[in-house]
């Protein structure tokens, strides 16, 4: 992953651990020499990072434990610094950073980058958004996969969700009786695949 981040030095690069990587005692995370273009939030509270480049301030706040029942992040509004206020939050469920709609409005961020939820999802236009996973996670992601472009300009955020899966699951409905050959099914599931 530091590689991949290596290959793009003129973009910063700015992350948080989730449930899945959280921040232990001896983690990697917090030993690894990443490139000089990644900026990681380890911190067990909300800390702040600014990117001169993009005139950002950029939020976030890392797991500790495989749960964070805890909301506060919601309830942190922005730095009254001029530019772009950028919070990165990993939840959405009651075990995993709950998230309250209107308390992440009243925040004072310019945009939310919402992780922990497989699927893209819009919680408030144009500023709080679950991108999803880049590619489907298991079968029960269906749909569209893909990143989120944004752009601040003027004080306004415009947000588009791009496309970039190279695969998708797509569930099928197959109807069988008891006289269906497996010949016959195996060309009905060609045949929908197919199409």
């Amino acid at each position: 992953l530091d590689y991949l981040f290596s290959t793009i030095p003129h973009t910063t690069v700015v992350m948080i651990s989730s449930n899945h990587d959280y921040i232990r005692q001896d983690s990697y995370y917090l030993k690894y020499p990443w490139s000089k273009n990644v900026i990681g939030l380890w911190k067990d509270q909300l800390e702040a990072v600014y990117v001169p480049q993009a005139d950002a301030w950029v939020y976030g706040r890392s797991y500790h434990s495989r749960e964070l029942p805890d909301e506060s992040i919601c309830k942190t509004g922005a730095l009254q610094e001029p530019g772009c206020h950028i919070l990165l939050a990993h939840g959405g469920d009651e075990r995993h950073m709950p998230i309250q709609t209107e308390q992440l409005a009243a925040g004072g961020f310019d945009y939310i980058a919402l992780g922990h939820i497989h699927r893209p999802q819009t919680v408030i236009r144009n500023m709080a958004v679950f991108a999803g996973a880049l590619e489907p996670i298991d079968r029960n992601d269906i749909g569209r996969h893909g990143y989120i472009r944004g752009n601040y300009r003027d004080g306004m955020v415009s947000l588009e969700f791009v496309p970039s899966a190279m695969r998708s699951y797509i569930p099928l409905t197959v109807t069988v009786t008891p006289d269906t050959a497996q010949f016959l099914l195996e060309e009905q599931i060609s045949a929908q695949i197919a199409e």
